[in-house]
């Protein structure tokens, strides 16, 4: 089980993680709890915000829409 805070879309139907070979951003589904604990999480939101502003800046286009969401809004919504 996760905490803390994750990075998502706006609709909050995906969630920011990092693919297998540990070497680039992806967002994956929100279908339930193991989605959940394969996403790239944060112990606080200074650290999500900085991590948000470096990923926007490189990619604008495809990671400009995501949100500093709290990890227990995410499990509430599919449980």
């Amino acid at each position: 089980m996760q905490r803390g805070y994750a990075l998502c879309n706006r609709d909050l139907k995906q969630v920011l993680s990092i693919d297998k070979a540990n070497n680039t951003f992806v967002f994956i589904d929100i279908d339930g709890t193991q989605s959940i604990n394969k996403a790239l999480c944060f112990y606080d939101k200074t650290e999500a915000r900085n991590v948000q502003n470096r990923i926007k800046q490189k990619d604008a286009d495809l990671y400009g829409e995501t949100e500093i969401v709290n990890v227990a809004r995410l499990y509430n919504k599919i449980l």
